[in-house]
């Protein structure tokens, strides 16, 4: 990079930073301030089967950020006493949220060489065996599409958040548990991908809390909880 102008060395930056950095808008030129090309590590495996659709930069990044705030409000809602219709209300408000931004292995082009026969077979072994194990999950039964179940069970869930946000999280561990290592590898890939869309959506995807107290409610029904009757069964 050119730092010159800044009148410091080179340095090392987490690349959050430098993604922001980059993606700031200067004020003479009206424009970003460059671009980065990433190369994936050697001997390292991409995610197979699923991804999300999401670019940062580009216009979908508000829509995700909205999703994303969408998402933490109703995880901050009172649960329902049928843990049976607790998880069918969640998964169907997470894929309210998240199936626009949710991409399957069919839409993906995961560029190996061609000449590499066996990477080829591995990665398409991996990916029937990721597809697989997540169409047995219990959140899977609910969602038409794996990579929205995926998304779910990979989301960064914060603990303490909110009861509700707590039991899907141990919901998640307890499947993830379960999975081969192809498919804990693709879905660890995936909650690194979600943290870094939601750290550097723009604006941020936090809601308002303070560290004495947290919100037991959402925003929209503070005197009593009717979040059930937003989702779209």
């Amino acid at each position: 990079m050119d730092v010159a102008r800044f009148k410091y060395p080179p340095h090392w930056v987490e690349l959050k930073q430098l993604q922001k950095a980059m993606c700031s808008i200067d004020p003479t030129t009206r424009k970003t301030r460059g671009y980065i090309n990433l190369e994936l590590r050697s001997k390292t495996r991409p995610l197979v089967a699923f991804a999300l659709k999401a670019s940062l930069g580009c216009s979908t990044e508000a829509n995700f950020a909205s999703a994303v705030l969408a998402w933490k409000e109703f995880l901050l809602c009172d649960v329902m006493p049928d843990e049976e219709e607790e998880l069918q209300l969640c998964c169907r408000k997470f894929g309210q949220c998240f199936s626009p931004h949710a991409m399957c292995c069919d839409q993906k082009d995961v560029k190996v060489d061609k000449s590499n026969c066996g990477c080829q077979a591995a990665l398409g072994e991996a990916c029937r065996t990721v597809c697989t194990e997540v169409r047995r999950t219990r959140v899977a039964n609910v969602f038409l599409s794996s990579a929205v179940a995926a998304l779910m069970l990979a989301w960064p869930f914060e603990e303490g958040y909110s009861e509700r946000s707590d039991r899907l999280a141990k919901l998640a561990r307890e499947e993830v548990s379960k999975f081969s290592p192809d498919t804990k590898n693709e879905i660890c890939l995936l909650s690194t991908q979600l943290c870094s869309l939601i750290e550097c959506s723009r604006p941020p995807p936090v809601l308002p809390t303070t560290l004495e107290s947290k919100p037991s409610k959402c925003s929209s029904h503070k005197s009593g909880c009717s979040c059930k009757y937003d989702v779209k069964l």
